[in-house]
């Protein structure tokens, strides 16, 4: 898990806006931070883990996914830190708009046709349309990660370049 620091630097590096935020702001981000990445990795507070070490039962509605993959831990590592959750908000507002004018365009067609059979296709062609809305949606959330997925590959290669050059240098001394 990132320091205060550590992570102060990648988030200012991924989000040009966290240069103006205020020592109380970053306090919270950080906590933040720390909670999800403990939410992540199943961690517990001591008090929880000795309860449950003792047998007791664990909250209701609580757990800690078994198998995380890479890409997940990636993709929700990129989304925390992005600088387009503007336009990934966005996105997501234009879609269910999309949807809601797709099911009341389905609404009215019914209502407008007397035959059953009509009306059957018009409800199969609004179902096809809100799944390629939500389709599109997905896609249009990829092409949002790339700049941010680019760029933590790139903080991350810078790191650890600058890890490498630190213990050769401590070997040449």
């Amino acid at each position: 898990m990132k320091s205060f620091e550590e992570f102060r630097e990648s988030r200012a590096a991924m989000d040009p806006s966290a240069r103006r935020m205020t020592e109380h702001q970053w306090k919270q981000a950080y906590a933040a931070y720390i909670s999800s990445r403990e939410r992540v990795r199943g961690g517990q507070s001591g008090k929880r883990r000795s309860r449950d070490s003792e047998g007791s039962a664990r909250m209701r509605g609580s757990h800690s996914p078994t198998l995380v993959s890479e890409a997940g831990v990636l993709r929700s590592q990129v989304r925390g830190e992005t600088a387009y959750s503007d336009l990934r908000m966005l996105v997501d507002i234009f879609t269910w708009i999309a949807v809601a004018l797709i099911v009341a365009g389905a609404l009215i067609t019914v209502i407008g046709y007397p035959n059953a059979v009509m009306s059957f296709a018009a409800i199969v062609g609004a179902g096809v349309q809100v799944i390629l809305a939500l389709a599109l949606r997905l896609l249009a959330h990829v092409f949002i990660d790339i700049p941010d997925v680019a760029l933590y590959r790139q903080v991350m290669t810078q790191k650890a370049y600058a890890g490498k050059d630190a213990v050769q240098t401590e070997f040449d001394a």
